[in-house]
């Protein structure tokens, strides 16, 4: 503001000028008038040009000095403004801040300096060096206390600790903000000191975490290499870390590094479990051999970047054991075709989807004719390597979405899906055909025929178990009239099947008695 002001003056100044020199013309102007009269108006109009020129002028720079004016009014009212902000942060306790004029020897020092170090500024004012007498002793030989009479110094930034009268250890950080003449010769230095001392416990906290982080997974690392389970890390399809188990289990050295995980564990091959974030994991080596893992994935952070983490076990064994138990359960263990309990629950499911579709399906009920004389004369191991036969050649004369199963003994149940009738019969007189073609076992001719009941769904019954039970008749119906042939279901059958029963019944109570 100070500085603007001669400048407004001299404007002023120069207004007071014009304004004189106008009134020394006006007065020329009237004493000529009295003085000549002869060219009394040649002169009054040279005046009033010269008038007329001088107003228009006068009033610009009239203007002009209003301007200046209303901008210095405007300044100053910011300078005053920033000038009231300063004293706010000078005076602002915590606000640190000292400033020495190296030509005068002039200290300014802010409100926020007795804060920090606890001396009172009349102390300081008198004597800045009093400052280095709160530095810690391990730290006063290492950082630069200014004198007033240093005009050069190493450091614009330092960390230091200081300790106040009360005890308290605090930690500072000093910026040093030199001020140069157009000589380039220090006249002022600025010093603003923050207190960091929760930063730094911070930063000692950080480095304690980090080292104890260090040693953990230092310790989760031989965890990991020592377990027995699989541990394999892969970044966007690209193997980035396995452990030694995983390295046994495949057998590729450390060569698995940078190898694509798809050729290792196909995604085809994954099938979820009932166990929570568990799946069934096919892995194929590069010598071709297959191992079931079972296998938990996560998304982790590995070496600062996303990551995926695959945790398994081999349960090999333990799968191709559940395999067999599955197989026993549901599969004839001489002929490895579908026994009594997958026969019926595919009947029921058949049943359901006939109904549903409006088709047809067909029950054929098999019994051997001389089987029991091979297996007599010929032993039991011979008798069940025809078993084996003859589940084979039944499987190639059904398609192959058709069901061929052994009951038990030489009893086989064929379920057939979408078929009339007449193809029922056809697939029989087949079956009869091949059954009846010599088997050649062990170098022993073998000869058999088969035995065919047929039932038809819906006419010979809707429930699986009507369907087998009329199929059993209509085959002990074909047994009785000939054998080698079969015989489709009806209630005729039935009654006479009963009276043959009926006729046995009172024979057998005739000798009873």
């Amino acid at each position: 503001m100070k500085k603007l002001k001669p400048l407004f003056y001299s404007k002023l100044y120069t207004i007071a000028v014009t304004l004189v020199l106008v009134h020394i013309i006006l007065n020329e102007l009237v004493l000529s008038l009295l003085l000549s009269s002869d060219s009394l108006w040649v002169k009054l109009i040279e005046h009033l040009i010269f008038v007329m020129i001088i107003i228009p002028i006068l009033f610009l720079v009239t203007k002009k000095v209003n301007k200046i004016s209303d901008e210095l009014k405007v300044k100053d009212k910011k300078l005053s403004e920033i000038e009231i902000d300063l004293k706010h942060i000078f005076n602002n306790p915590n606000a640190c801040y000292y400033q020495v004029n190296i030509l005068t020897g002039d200290l300014k020092i802010s409100t926020g300096m007795e804060r920090l170090v606890g001396i009172s500024l009349v102390k300081l004012r008198e004597n800045l060096l009093q400052w280095k007498q709160v530095i810690h002793p391990d730290d006063v030989h290492s950082i630069e206390v200014f004198q007033p009479q240093d005009l050069l110094f190493k450091k614009t930034k330092q960390e230091y600790r200081i300790i106040r009268p009360d005890g308290n250890i605090r930690w500072v950080e000093e910026h040093r903000m030199p001020i140069f003449n157009d000589a380039g010769k220090m006249i002022k230095l600025n010093v603003i000191l923050h207190d960091v001392t929760e930063t730094k416990k911070y930063q000692q906290e950080l480095k304690r975490q980090t080292e104890q982080l260090a040693v953990s997974e230092e310790k989760y690392r031989s965890v990991v290499e020592l377990s027995p389970n699989i541990i394999l890390i892969h970044r966007q399809g690209k193997i980035v870390y396995v452990n030694p188990a995983t390295i046994d289990l495949l057998g590729t050295g450390d060569n698995l590094l940078n190898q694509s995980v798809d050729q290792f564990i196909q995604p085809n091959k994954v099938t979820p479990t009932r166990k929570g974030g568990m799946q069934l994991v096919t892995i194929t080596t590069q010598h071709g051999q297959t191992f079931d893992i079972e296998m938990a994935t996560a998304e982790i952070i590995y070496e600062g970047n996303p990551a995926t983490l695959n945790i398994g076990r081999d349960i090999t064994w333990q799968k191709r054991k559940e395999d067999k138990l599955k197989t026993l359960a549901y599969y004839d263990e001489l002929t490895e075709l579908p026994n009594r309990r997958l026969l019926l629950e595919n009947l029921k499911k058949s049943i359901a989807r006939s109904k549903r579709h409006h088709h047809m399906l067909s029950v054929l009920f098999i019994d051997l004719d001389g089987f029991k004389r091979v297996n007599d004369t010929l032993g039991h191991e011979m008798g069940d390597s025809l078993l084996i036969e003859v589940g084979k050649k039944l499987t190639e004369c059904v398609r192959e979405g058709d069901t061929v199963s052994r009951l038990g003994g030489d009893e086989f149940i064929i379920l057939l899906e979408e078929i009339t009738e007449s193809e029922a019969s056809e697939v029989s007189e087949r079956i009869i055909e091949q059954l009846s073609e010599p088997f050649l076992i062990n170098e022993e001719t073998v000869q058999i025929s088969p035995s065919i009941g047929i039932s038809i769904f819906p006419n010979h019954g809707e429930t699986d178990e009507d369907l087998i039970k009329h199929a059993d008749k209509a085959m002990y119906f074909a047994k009785k009239n000939g054998k080698n042939n079969f015989k489709i279901y009806n209630p005729e059958i039935e009654i006479s099947v009963q009276k043959k029963f009926d006729f046995f019944e009172k024979i057998v109570s005739h000798f009873q008695k």
